[in-house]
């Protein structure tokens, strides 16, 4: 027979591909000639960056540069002095047919810096790179039947399809006053862009949010290093073609540059910290749909085809937060407490009908002062939290972004220090249901064999059955019985008698 069936298109996001890696990297530094030569190395931190992102048809590799500053002390002016180093490093994945976009998150943990002579030195750090890889794309699913006899059942859902991704890039700058006017240089500045809100609007998206930036300086007279933090609040506008007030938007801000710069207004000093920001967005547009989930012919078979996209159907924002509190042994005595740094990565996320559980490794390390050398230890901290919300869940899915400031510790002896840290967890959540919908239809030539033989049933129904199901058993349309026994609904509110007519 002529197919005349209508067909809609649902957009959906795959995710293809999710993994993580590490890259253990090593550099040797040279002090030049024209530095004064080392006696004890007081700091070392690393940091990595993605230059490049290429694929291939099975593999993302990821391209970029590890580097590290390093303070350390000279016995020839008894000051502090800072060298840079930098080394590049490469990580693979191989992924299968590649497609789709890809996102990724660096971090270091674990740096140590161990000096060998006067003038040489080794940097160690972990590059720990994640990866995730999603694929936009349309199914083709039943939107409507040319046979008025093909009886179809729909379940209409309010579907969040995703349309294209949005960027931009923008600076934020920040003058942070100094408590002295010492003579100080800039050693190293870092940022921490954490989103707050965001909203949609006629072909725009307004996010605001928070940039937390540390600048490190190094007082040459005092012989010793200082840290100036501040927060500057953010707002920005991202051009979005096609998004009205409606959609939701998901949006991601990673720094790309930094730079500080020591400014000296009329004696007063101050420090000019400018930050490049990249703001990734991905926007979804809710949409009303009839999924068809069900059909059949009084009089004909009927060759249905499937498909069970992936569908999100609700997005949210959820924001928690864990304190962690332990006693920690290190491997040494006289602990000297340079510094502190701390990261935590979501592992699980379940839900159980309207609570989230989330369950996470926290890592702190501290770095202390060791017969010359700076020495870096690392410890794994595991938490759970959970969060009770005003709805039920289907399937879940969830981006996290976890920010832990700088923890607190407490020296308790010569070998145990109390750690104090708050994990602050940012989720957004989107509600899946995986629908076992109808794609296509045909309609056979041969007309099935009747199963019902006489022109009048009579029918007991029990209380929840629908009349879908009856009219199906009996191959009669759903109008046919409804009419026949003056139901309103679709759904047998009690047990009760029915008159099944043939059609």
């Amino acid at each position: 027979m002529e197919n005349t069936n209508s067909y809609t298109d649902i957009g959906i996001v795959e995710n293809i591909y999710e993994n993580f890696a590490e890259d253990r990297i090593e550099q040797e530094i040279a002090i030049p000639d024209y530095q004064p030569s080392a006696r004890k190395i007081v700091e070392c931190r690393a940091e990595a960056a993605v230059l490049n992102k290429s694929t291939t048809n099975d593999s993302v590799t990821l391209d970029g540069v590890c580097s590290w500053d390093v303070i350390y002390l000279s016995d020839e002016d008894e000051a502090l002095h800072a060298i840079t180093c930098e080394r590049p490093f490469s990580i693979s994945f191989a992924v299968g047919q590649m497609r789709g976009n890809v996102k990724y998150k660096v971090r270091t943990q674990n740096t140590i810096c161990k000096l060998h002579s006067s003038q040489k030195a080794t940097c160690k750090t972990t590059v720990c790179v994640a990866i995730k890889i999603e694929d936009r794309k349309n199914v083709q699913t039943l939107a409507g039947v040319g046979d008025e006899d093909v009886e179809l059942r729909a379940d209409r859902k309010n579907v969040l399809e995703p349309l294209d991704r949005c960027e931009k890039e923008f600076k934020i700058v920040s003058e942070m006053p100094m408590r002295q006017n010492t003579d100080v240089t800039v050693c190293r500045c870092t940022a921490e862009i954490v989103v707050g809100d965001t909203k949609c609007d006629e072909d725009k998206i307004r996010i605001t949010g928070v940039c937390r930036s540390k600048v490190i300086l190094l007082d040459q007279r005092k012989c010793r290093a200082s840290a100036l933090e501040g927060e500057t609040p953010f707002t920005q506008l991202i051009d979005a073609p096609g998004v009205s007030a409606a959609c939701f938007a998901n949006v991601s801000c990673v720094p790309v540059e930094k730079d500080a710069t020591i400014m000296d207004e009329n004696g007063e000093k101050s420090v000019l910290f400018t930050v490049t920001v990249q703001a990734n967005a991905a926007v979804y547009c809710p949409r009303e749909v009839d999924l068809y989930v069900d059909a059949f012919h009084p009089k004909y078979i009927l060759d249905t085809q499937r498909t069970a996209p992936e569908i999100c159907c609700d997005l949210f924002s959820v924001e928690l937060s864990d304190r962690i509190n332990e006693k920690i042994h290190l491997n040494t005595r006289g602990i000297d407490v340079l510094y502190t740094e701390s990261a935590a990565r979501i592992e699980k996320i379940a839900a159980h009908e309207n609570t989230l559980v989330l369950e996470g490794n926290a890592v702190v390390g501290f770095t202390y002062a060791a017969d010359g050398d700076v020495t870096h230890s690392e410890y794994t901290l595991p938490f759970q939290t959970t969060k009770t919300l005003d709805r039920k869940f289907c399937q879940l899915r969830c981006e996290a972004e976890v920010y832990t400031p700088d923890p607190g510790f407490i020296i308790l002896s010569d070998t145990e220090i109390e750690v104090d840290l708050n994990c602050r967890i940012c989720l957004n959540v989107f509600d899946m249901q995986s629908a076992d919908v109808i794609s296509d239809i045909k309609l056979l030539d041969d007309p099935q064999e009747q199963t019902l033989r006489t022109p009048l049933v009579l029918y007991y129904g029990t209380k929840g059955e629908t009349v879908w199901e009856i009219a199906k058993k009996y191959l009669v349309p759903v109008n046919v019985v409804m009419s026949a026994n003056d139901l309103a609904g679709d759904v047998l509110e009690e047990d009760k008698m029915l008159f099944i007519g043939r059609h």
